[in-house]
């Protein structure tokens, strides 16, 4: 099995000559991630006799991406089937409910986002052996001291069957200022990641002519390219205006892009049928047309068990996310690979600072450190994690620190003497050894095995002298009391973040000025906090500073300081991991990202 290094390769100067197209080498671009959080994206593959997470027997771990730097690396495009083998629907099974929102610039869930990585084309796109590459764009570079970026785009790309962008079937310039917009102004959840560009109507992105585009920011910021990328760009990725337009809501359940497929039907809750986009402008190298499939058959199965077995039965190809549950059930299986590669992500419980006495500061460290973590993981989640302190995940290069590395770890780190002395300094005393709950804990049915970490919190705390109870609520009431904060705590995540950024702003900014996930009342003069302030000021300075290291640093107090307002009891982190049958072939394993044209099936 082989893993990725967190190690920087190169320094921290990037020249306008390294930044340009049409391939940033693997080495720049680990830097690229690096700099916005994913310097580990390379992946790993388990055998199918070998669960993920650990050393294949009589082997050793070795650094990924152990090919050469060779530009000429082999993609899966490179090694296409024969024609005997093209075709075919694969069947993909999907941890969600259902594909309620694909409209990339509103969509927020993960299972739609990866699903959106087929629909949907950016301007760049990382590829398997994580290099940066062009997606619309042929070519870039980068100049005026790195504020402007001049992309050269492919000729011929229509969007899906007969729909109409700015200037009809095909894809123009227009189309990408169009798309970015929508997310600026239509107070998408991605538009803090597109702050650096000037005002569109100023010149923020400008129409060269029908194939060049330019894009200009009032600083330097080097991730921007990252940003510009399908799956981790997200609110930049190329959508239809006259799609947009004329189905209004509707477009949220059957978008219309530029991607290798297509939405043929989605029953909301059943089957969401995608179709090959019979005029995508992709080919692989021997010429043949992408995407090899003839479409993917997407079933909703957020029961981990029933997910896993219809992988095994073989009544799906392929499962896009793994339950720790069921690795021990996947794994001996001849039939199935586990694919795994480091995800940028964080598991928590999260508190709201409304009620006692979760308004209390003293009493939710006390809460932190009665919670014995290694336990959690184990139980939980059958030890497929990494403990937690903080947010910044290990996979975050530069910025993911050793937990003994934080300044407040302590606080995070299990002492039930300590943690019930902080509970009793804060005058709740009185819960301990009771049998009364001190606070109510939701987890939705909808979530991996959600149930089963919110017993296993309750039976740590228990052991402690804290009772708590769990509720276990249907998908639609948990996001509704999640929205309107109607509650004491609540299951929380966030998952495929490719920028530090991601992991914080949205959720510890104040939720009027850009914390759109900003559930806990952090920074609204509710509740005991220490840092909330200073906080909400730094995540705004950090996306303003281009230097590094000195980012890393800003990064670094940010994290700090949110442990010790105790917001959250952070739990784990864990790899993404994807299941297939043996026969999936050239699917890319790419942390968070679900693509499939390049994906074929031996003996269709």
């Amino acid at each position: 099995m082989t893993t990725s290094s967190n190690e920087d390769p190169v320094g921290d100067d990037l020249s306008e000559e390294d930044l340009g197209g049409p391939i940033i080498d693997r080495r720049t671009t680990i830097q690229l991630l690096g700099a916005v959080g994913l310097g580990s994206l390379a992946g790993c593959s388990a055998d199918s006799d070998t669960p993920t997470g650990t050393e294949a027997p009589g082997g050793t771990e070795t650094e990924g991406g152990s090919t050469t730097e060779d530009e000429s690396t082999p993609e899966a495009t490179d090694t296409p089937p024969g024609s005997n083998r093209l075709g075919g629907r694969l069947k993909a099974g999907w941890k969600d409910s259902q594909a309620e929102n694909l409209d990339p610039a509103f969509s927020g869930g993960s299972a739609n986002l990866q699903l959106g990585a087929n629909l949907y084309n950016g301007l760049l796109m990382v590829d398997e052996s994580l290099r940066l590459q062009g997606d619309l764009a042929t070519d870039w570079s980068v100049s005026n001291g790195g504020r402007t970026l001049t992309f050269q785009l492919h000729e011929g790309v229509t969007f899906h069957d007969d729909w109409e962008g700015v200037n009809g079937n095909e894809f123009t310039p227009e189309d990408f200022r169009y798309s970015l917009r929508r997310t600026r102004e239509e107070e998408s959840t991605y538009k803090s990641n597109y702050n650096p560009i000037r005002p569109l109507d100023e010149g923020g992105v400008e129409v060269v002519d029908d194939t060049t585009l330019r894009i200009n920011m009032e600083f330097p910021f080097a991730p921007m390219l990252v940003f510009l990328t399908r799956t981790y760009g997200r609110g930049a990725v190329i959508q239809c205006k006259g799609a947009v337009e004329e189905l209004g809501e509707d477009f949220k359940a059957s978008p219309v892009g530029t991607g290798a497929f297509k939405v043929a039907q989605n029953n909301q809750g059943g089957m969401l049928k995608l179709d090959a986009h019979e005029n995508y402008f992709k080919t692989d190298s021997d010429g043949n047309q992408l995407p090899y499939l003839d479409g993917i058959d997407v079933s909703f199965l957020p029961e981990s068990s029933t997910l896993a077995n219809a992988l095994i039965a073989g009544d799906v190809h392929f499962i896009n996310s793994v339950p720790q549950s069921q690795v021990p059930t996947l794994a001996p299986s001849e039939r199935v690979a586990i694919d795994a590669a480091p995800g940028g992500n964080w598991f928590t419980f999260q508190f709201t600072l409304n009620n006692e006495p979760l308004s209390s500061l003293k009493f939710r460290q006390g809460v932190n450190m009665l919670v014995d973590r290694e336990a959690f993981i184990n139980r939980a989640i059958l030890g497929y994690g990494r403990v937690a302190k903080g947010p910044i995940a290990p996979a975050m290069g530069r910025y993911g620190r050793a937990n003994a590395e934080k300044t407040n770890a302590d606080l995070q780190t299990y002492d039930p003497e300590r943690g019930r002395q902080f509970i009793q300094d804060a005058g709740y005393g009185d819960l301990l050894d009771s049998d009364d709950p001190a606070f109510t804990v939701n987890v939705t049915t909808t979530w991996a095995n959600g149930l089963r970490m919110g017993r296993v919190l309750r039976q740590l705390l228990a052991a402690e002298g804290l009772t708590i109870e769990v509720n276990q609520l249907p998908v639609s009431t948990f996001w509704d009391r999640w929205e309107k904060r109607d509650y004491d705590a609540q299951i929380s995540s966030s998952s495929g973040d490719a920028d530090p950024d991601q992991s914080l702003y949205p959720y510890w900014r104040k939720k009027s000025e850009g914390g759109v996930w900003n559930m806990t009342y952090y920074g609204e003069g509710v509740g005991e906090t220490l840092h909330a302030d200073q906080v909400h000021q730094m995540l705004a300075s950090q996306r303003e500073t281009t230097e590094l290291e000195e980012r890393a640093e800003m990064i670094y107090e940010i994290e700090d300081m949110i442990m010790e307002d105790a917001t959250h009891i952070f739990l784990y982190h864990q790899d993404d991991m994807v299941a297939r049958a043996n026969n999936v072939m050239g699917y890319p394993n790419i942390a968070f990202v679900n693509r499939f044209e390049t994906v074929w099936m031996e003996g269709n």
